[in-house]
């Protein structure tokens, strides 16, 4: 088996044919910006309600290439990509602008990110044929431990918000046994999730950030067909390279049959 990189080779891709898929990773960019200060929660505009943090999520930026190399190998498709450039501590792609920065130096950072992945799911549904067919949109994060169930993977949907379409056709979507829920993939492949049954809460500090808000039915952009999930995974998932494989192949295998179900 070919090891995955960020090369096509040995996989057949069908160039011109793309995977109904982006994947995003918003909190492992490196870039400094010369002469901006780092944040540090004090110029918040009063209209700010969301979390502050300013620590990365160290490692996902490759945990995500990586199951993006994973899925073009079972597919043979090419899949959509967006990762962010800039340090968390200047400006956080994952929050809306309003609380993502304080130094107009770092806006461009914040639209470029947003206006491409905005740009990618047009595109996808530009190119879609089949009537009602999802696109699906997995934001990648990380966590530094599992929570107190001792779950290593938190799937967070803004509490269904983010897929409702998805739901509307099928409620069961993330845990049917018959149709490859993609939580009951999940369990099965290893990986503790939570919530691990229908009918449990949400993590409620990782149910879902501004990005799947943004993009997923809430969002209400492609007619609410672009379903987003977010992906919270443990430091011990993407320690180092071995796991971050072994991760993102698990991760690839349960994304493709979940979303071949409904794409």
């Amino acid at each position: 088996m070919a090891k995955p990189n960020n090369i096509r080779e040995n996989f057949n891709i069908k160039k011109d044919i793309k995977k109904q898929i982006i994947l995003t990773c918003p909190h492992n960019g490196r870039e400094n910006p010369f002469g901006v200060p780092p944040r540090d929660g004090s110029g918040l505009s009063e209209d700010c309600h969301e979390p502050f943090e300013t620590k990365a999520d160290r490692f996902t930026s490759k945990l995500t290439e990586y199951i993006a190399s994973y899925i073009r190998e079972l597919s043979k498709k090419d899949v959509y990509i967006e990762i962010g450039t800039i340090h968390r501590r200047y400006c956080d792609l994952n929050r809306s602008k309003v609380c993502a920065f304080e130094d107009l130096r770092v806006k461009h950072f914040y639209d470029k990110y947003h206006n491409s992945i905005l740009t990618k799911i047009n595109e996808m549904h530009s190119n879609i044929k089949k009537k009602g067919s999802f696109s699906f949109h997995f934001d990648i994060h990380g966590m530094r431990r599992p929570n107190k169930a001792g779950c290593e993977l938190l799937v967070g949907t803004d509490n269904t918000h983010s897929i409702t379409k998805l739901l509307e056709r099928n409620p069961n979507a993330l845990f049917d046994k018959n149709k490859n829920g993609l939580i009951k993939l999940l369990i099965e492949n290893g990986i503790p999730t939570c919530p691990s049954k229908k009918g449990d809460p949400e993590d409620r500090n990782f149910d879902g950030g501004e990005t799947i808000k943004r993009y997923g039915s809430s969002g209400r952009i492609v007619n609410g067909l672009n379903q987003s999930i977010q992906l919270e995974f443990a430091f011990k998932l993407r320690n180092n390279d071995e796991n971050r494989k072994k991760t993102a192949k698990k991760i690839a295998h349960c994304v493709v049959k979940f979303c071949d179900e409904y794409i």
